[in-house]
């Protein structure tokens, strides 16, 4: 076996371990379950399930007179529910006639809250450009 071919065979089996620890991940997801979306209260849901959040918008009509509110001026919206839904859904929203929103969401632990996306996620793109990187040093 020549040197070249060692070194690409370990290049090789780097690459797949990547591929395997980011396609094949099959953990629970994990969604807030009180009002005021405490991380320390979530729970993991289980597999194919998502999360859910049902809540109340600020006012976009000023009840009174009928005068629209800017956004910057709305009061914040009012959480009335947050947890585990049992079906795996894509992720939407839906405002309904009674004055409710509901939004659905299954693509990563605790998104019926806003928050930055996974470490993992970001990781498994700089870390093929390191190999490359890597390649071209040697």
């Amino acid at each position: 076996m020549t040197d070249a071919w060692r070194l690409q065979s370990a290049r090789g089996a780097r690459l797949l371990l990547l591929v395997l620890t980011q396609c094949c991940q099959t953990n629970g997801l994990r969604c807030y379950t009180d009002l005021e979306a405490t991380k320390s209260l979530s729970m993991e849901c289980g597999m194919n399930t998502g999360c859910v959040k049902i809540y109340k918008k600020a006012d976009e009509y000023d009840p009174d007179s009928g005068q629209f509110i800017p956004l910057h001026k709305r009061g914040p919206e009012t959480a009335l529910f947050r947890g585990c839904f049992l079906v795996s859904t894509p992720d939407i929203c839906f405002d309904s006639k009674s004055g409710l929103s509901y939004c659905w969401c299954s693509h990563r632990d605790l998104c019926n809250s806003s928050g930055l996306p996974s470490l993992h996620i970001l990781l498994g793109f700089l870390y093929p450009l390191h190999l490359i990187r890597s390649e071209h040093n040697l």
